[in-house]
């Protein structure tokens, strides 16, 4: 989740021009922030889960992968393949999705703040009906390149995220509304219902995303998700063993040396532009 909005806030703030100024943009954000569970407000420094993946079809290995997290937003991940994947003449690029979208999956149980996506985004926010979209647009000199060009979010009176999307090199690449349960007073996404979708996630289109939590040592992370419709057929993932605050030793998010002789390909498969995901 990347970017925020606001909306009849404008007209409690005693303006309501259809464009926001900066720091009534960013007043906003921090509005929108408050309204959201983040576990590294409440007390989380460090984390570590297995994540296991689910679907894949009947008979495929189930993927277990260790995670991490370190305040103030490391990521990595340990991806153990079965035996079966590991002979494989595909390990070394199915290695290298699962570690893409474990990347993705640390984020859901751990969101990164609005305010530490400023140093991305260029804020600006108007009114769109009933409703306030706020967007994000990527800096010039972001360090995250990887990051959409475009993020959007759509909230309501309260303050309350209802609707995202983005855009990335033109394209409108999602548009999902969201659902939420509240948690000591703060709210976590309970479903993602995809709208719209393009690119390499197309197939998404239509899905829904259900999210259930559980509270580890007074902090509430995210136990599995699940998905349901779309293209893809369903699937999801459980995560297990939540250890919180016990101590991440920094070198586990050293960068990981490439593999040696590079990705090995089946007989009679081209190989891959820099250009495919």
């Amino acid at each position: 989740m990347r970017t925020i909005g606001w909306v009849a806030v404008a007209a409690a703030a005693g303006w309501a021009s259809s464009t926001a100024r900066a720091e009534d943009v960013k007043a906003l954000l921090k509005r929108v922030e408050e309204r959201m569970y983040y576990p590294q407000a409440q007390g989380l420094k460090d984390l570590s889960a297995t994540v296991l993946f689910e679907g894949g079809g009947p008979g495929a290995p189930q993927m277990a992968v260790k995670v991490f997290w370190k305040a103030p937003d490391k990521k990595a991940c340990q991806v153990e393949l079965p035996p079966e994947v590991k002979e494989s003449p595909m390990a070394a690029m199915i290695q290298g999705m699962m570690e893409k979208a474990v990347e993705g999956i640390v984020s859901v149980i751990v969101p990164v703040r609005l305010g530490a996506q400023e140093e991305t985004y260029d804020y600006a926010a108007e009114a769109d009906g009933d409703l306030t979209k706020i967007t994000g647009t990527r800096k010039a000199g972001a360090k995250d390149t990887n990051a959409p060009e475009v993020m959007e979010m759509w909230v309501d009176a309260k303050a309350t995220p209802v609707k995202m999307g983005s855009v990335h090199k033109g394209q409108r690449t999602s548009l999902s509304n969201l659902k939420y349960v509240e948690k000591d007073g703060k709210l976590l996404i309970s479903e993602v219902q995809v709208e719209a979708a393009g690119g390499a996630a197309g197939k998404a289109q239509g899905a829904a995303m259900k999210l259930e939590y559980t509270q580890v040592d007074s902090i509430w992370l995210v136990q599995s998700a699940k998905v349901t419709g779309g293209q893809g057929g369903g699937g999801g993932y459980t995560v297990k063993d939540h250890a919180v605050n016990k101590g991440v030793d920094d070198a586990v998010f050293a960068p990981k040396p490439a593999p040696a002789g590079g990705m090995k390909l089946p007989a009679g498969m081209p190989p891959m532009g820099d250009d495919v995901k």
